[in-house]
Formats: C-alpha cells, structure tokens, sequence
C-alpha cells in the first residue's frame, strides 16, 4: 500500500512537473506569438454602396486625373507568391496565383473626390472558373459590393478563323455540331462593377488628397496583373454632338447581313450558338437537319456578358446598324443591351437600347428613346461590333428600392413570428390562429413600419407605370404585395392568420426582383446598311413557313433519332 501511494505521488509531481515547463514563458517563446488569421468581412459586416455615398453627402467631386498603379510595384503581400514575369505580349507584368491571399499598393491622390477603379488584367490559363477579387481601400473594404468581384475571362469558337470562316461541323446525320468555346489569353481593361448587379454604373471609391492603400484579395482562379487604375472615364456625347463631330457623309447602296451565332469574342462559357428549328426564316434553316442559327435564349441574360462580332464595311460613311431578336422570356418587361463599335461608345444613346418583350422574331434598329433610327460613322474596313447585356440605372434603383422593402417586410416578418410562433409550412399550420396576439400593441412600431412598405411599394408602382417599355401588368407582385399590407394594417387582428400569405409575399417580391435583373435575349442575325437602302423585313410568309412545316412533319418519318458514330447529342443547356 506504501508504495502504491508512492507512486501516485510521483505520478501527480511529475504531471505538475511537465505542465509547468509547457507553460513556461520559453516554451511560449519558441512557438511564437500566435496571433489569429485575419478573415475575410462578410456582407454582412459590411454597410451598403447607398450608405457608403450618402455617408459622404451623395456623388460629389470627380477629378478627370488619373492615378496609375504600376501592379509590379506593390508594397507588401501576404502569401501571394506574386511575381513578375512577361506574358501575352506584355513585359514586368505581375503573375498571381494563389487563393486567399492578398496584395497591397501605396497611391498617392493630388485631387480629392470619388474615383473609379480599373483593373487591367489577363486572365491565366488553366482554372475553370472566373477570376473573383475583393478590393479594400486603407485596409478596409469600404462597403459589400465589392466583395467578390467577377472578372470575366475571353473564349472564342474552336471554328473561329475570321470572318468569312467560321464554319461548323457536322456529324454524320448533316446536323451541325456546336463548336466548344477556346479561352484566349487577352489582355481586358475592365473597372470594378457591382458583385450584386445592383447599380448599372461601376462602383466608385472616395478618395482624400494624401497617401493610400489599395488591396486586392484573390478568391478565385488566377491572374496576371499589368496595372490599377483610379479614374473617371468621359461621358459619352449625345447624338447630336456625336454627328456634330463626324460631320461626315451618308454611305450608298450597302447591305451587310452577318448572322449571330457566327460570333468572335465573348466573355462566357455559356455565351455559345443555339438554334431555332421552327422558322424558316431564322438562317440557316433546314427542314432535314439541325443547324445552329442563333444565340443568347436562356444563356445570354447576366448583367456584364458580351458578345462581339467581327464585320467590314465597304466605303467611308454614316452607317445603320439593325438586329433581327426575340425577347420572349421577360413578360411586359424588356431587356436591355450596352453596344460599343470598335470597344467605344459612340454616344450616349449607345450605352442602353432596349428590347421589348415579343414572342415572335423583330428587327429593331440601333434606336433613340422615341425609336428614330440613329446612324454611325464608320470607316471603310473591318470592325469588331459588341454588345453587353446591361440595366438602365432608373430602374436599377426601382429594384434597390424593392429589394429595401422587402428586407423591411421580411424584419416585421421575423418580429411576428417571435410572438406568435411559425409555421413549418403552408399546409402544416402551428399558430393559434383564433387567438388575437395583440401585435399592433406588443410590437412597437409595427403598423408605422407596414404602411412605409405598403407607401414605398405604391410609389414603385406609380414609377413603372410612368417608364417606357415596360407595363405594371408585369409588376403585379407589387400592387398584390401592396394590398395585402393595406388588409393587415387595418385588421392587425387577423396577422397571425395572414402570416403565410405576407411571407409568400415576401418571396414572391424577392423573386421578381431577381427575374428583373436579368436581361434575356436571342438573336439571329444583325444588318449594316446604307441610309439610302430600306431596312430588312424579318421574312417568313405565311406559304413559305407552311411548305417549310410540310417538310419537317415528311422528315420527321426518315430521320433517325439512333446515335451514329461520329455524331454528338443536339441539345440545349
């Protein structure tokens, strides 16, 4: 027994003992200072792009200097392995290839004022995805929308030659294959965007008169980087002051036809030829095969894709532009396009055309407001056409706007619930709906709160109802939603039983507004002609599509729906 004790004794002194020599302020000192990672801010650490220029007095000052940030000169990283190399034609440029980790640069600003950032950049072959950044200024990310930032990549067709050889290939059954999508490694000047497609302009950062600190998060992908620009881009011209500047001549007598799905560059892996086999009129057509005819449907929508096309014209001169499109998906609504000729927006007029929605085909010319067809002056030769799915800024604010109330409702929502309980669902209702809960009374400024969101949605409303190219029979959400608020604020008795009906409203808000953004759009072909020569019609009789539908209905009893060896699967994503 004496030494069983012993030897508990030893045992604890030797526990003592080792506890003590790992606690040591030499032990402590040969593992080093352990300080925690620095994490990333989440969105919702972070306060608005709204907050963030209202905090400031709103838009003010924009200095036309331009402060240039050479990337290869940054002032520190961490675990980057960022280094310098040449590549794509460009020399000491900065390679940059490890996620999660950060670069920083020193600026100095001579004139105070808000400043756009641009990155130019190429992106690095090999990765997937898209390149996503943060950005954070003095350390700081200045508010969420510039958190994951996409930076796209360029692909162009594996067929592409040039312009008069981009023909695709077919299987043994004659159907077309579409042609996979080759990333380029091309140098892009693009200015920093909203992550949430939220504004239609890119973002801008307030910067004082004195030292700063631009940083730069890699999230995503990889990429070599040639250099940061703050600065604030011209406006463009209006119309008149753009034919002021040309004071040019009309062309004569041409009419160029190049069809859409013949594309050249384009920043997108969905941005790939699709196909409308059921009008003869949509080229090229066949009542036998399958041919890949147009582009866009479902895959050209995102704020930011774009599209170009190569195409020449024959003599110096004014020049229409028209496109022959399908908007189907957006009912009583419009999407909206960004077009640039040779990468500049000639003016104004240019940065936003809109497209109505139509369930048929339409030729619809390069347009002002009031739909008078505008000109451009052109040189002869060849020019890169683009166009960039895009959102007027009036009603980017009208969908800010609903995203805001709905935020609201769904607070109300949340301080409701916390009273009356939830249901797990619809059908499977938990709330003692006969019971009055008193929430007008228990839940300080309940009522005030749901009649701001039922005023705010009314004056979104009234807005729709005033804009051109879009009706509120598309924007029914909003009067229901609205109504709803108005039954709930005068028999606050009857919430409880309604709370499935506000939280289906609360959604179906949030839905809208996310269909709203996005900018769907299909086209066949576009055309550039002289002024003198009359705009194309869309085609199609009505005995030519009815001998085109005979053909297909006789076809569809010979061909042959078995797979043949050399052939791929038609068919859309």
């Amino acid at each position: 027994m004496l030494l069983m004790n012993m030897k508990r004794k030893l045992a604890w002194v030797l526990c003592v003992a080792l506890v003590a020599a790992l606690c040591s302020p030499a032990a402590m000192a040969a593992e080093g200072p352990q300080e925690p990672a620095a994490l990333p801010q989440s969105d919702l650490d972070l306060g608005s792009y709204y907050d963030y220029l209202d905090s400031r007095g709103g838009l003010g000052v924009r200095p036309d200097a331009e402060i240039l940030i050479d990337a290869a000169s940054f002032s520190s990283e961490q675990n980057s392995g960022a280094y310098t190399t040449d590549f794509a034609g460009e020399s000491t440029v900065l390679w940059w290839d490890k996620t999660g980790s950060t670069i920083t640069w020193d600026f100095a600003v001579s004139e105070a004022g808000f400043y756009q950032l641009a990155l130019d950049y190429c992106a690095v072959p090999g990765y997937n995805n898209d390149i996503i950044i943060d950005v954070l200024l003095d350390g700081e990310a200045p508010y969420a929308n510039v958190q994951n930032v996409n930076l796209r990549k360029v692909y162009l067709d594996e067929t592409y030659v040039d312009l008069q050889d981009n023909s695709f290939a077919v299987n043994l059954k004659g159907d077309e294959l579409r042609p996979s999508l080759l990333e380029q490694q091309l140098w892009q000047s693009s200015f920093i965007g909203d992550a949430k497609d939220h504004y239609a302009e890119p973002m801008y950062f307030y910067l004082s008169e004195g030292d700063h600190q631009v940083t730069l998060r890699l999230d995503e992908a990889a990429l070599v980087l040639k250099s940061l620009r703050f600065a604030n881009p011209p406006e463009a011209p209006t119309y008149l002051e753009a034919l002021a500047t040309w004071n040019g001549q009309d062309s004569s007598g041409y009419l160029g036809e190049f069809e859409a799905e013949k594309s050249y560059l384009k920043n997108g892996l969905t941005l790939f030829a699709t196909y409308d086999t059921a009008q003869v009129h949509v080229t090229p057509s066949s009542p036998k095969v399958v041919n890949y005819n147009t582009i866009g449907k479902n895959t050209w929508k995102d704020i930011g894709q774009e599209i170009t096309w190569e195409f020449t014209v024959p003599q110096d001169g004014y020049y229409y532009l028209a496109f022959k499109v399908k908007q189907y998906d957006k009912t009583n609504s419009y999407s909206a396009r960004s077009v640039t000729i040779d990468g500049q927006t000639f003016f104004k007029e240019m940065e936003i055309q809109k497209y109505a929605y139509d369930s048929k085909w339409y030729i619809q010319c390069l347009e002002s407001e009031t739909g008078e067809p505008l000109k451009v002056y052109l040189t002869a030769g060849r020019h890169i056409l683009g166009m960039k799915a895009a959102m007027d800024e009036e009603y980017a604010a009208i969908l800010r706007e609903i995203d805001e109330v709905s935020a609201e409702m769904q607070r109300w929502y949340r301080e409701i619930i916390k009273i009356t309980g939830f249901n797990a669902d619809s059908g499977r209702v938990s709330i003692d709906t006969n019971r009055d809960f008193h929430l007008d009374k228990n839940i300080p400024g309940l009522m005030e709160g749901l009649q701001s969101c039922k005023d705010r949605l009314d004056a979104c409303y009234a807005h729709i109802d005033t804009m051109d190219g879009i009706s509120t029979s598309g924007a029914s959400v909003l009067k229901e939603s609205s109504v709803m608020l108005e039954k709930l604020i005068k028999k606050p008795g009857k919430i409880a039983k309604r709370i499935e009906v506000l939280r289906s409203n609360i959604s179906n808000l949030s839905t809208w507004a996310i269909e709203q953004r996005t900018q769907p759009l299909t086209m066949d072909k576009f055309y550039v002609f002289s002024p003198d020569v009359e705009i194309p019609a869309v085609g199609g009789g009505f005995f030519q599509q009815l001998w085109y539908r005979f053909l297909m209905f006789l076809n569809s009893f010979t061909g042959s729906n078995t797979t043949v060896t050399g052939s791929t699967e038609i068919g859309e994503t």
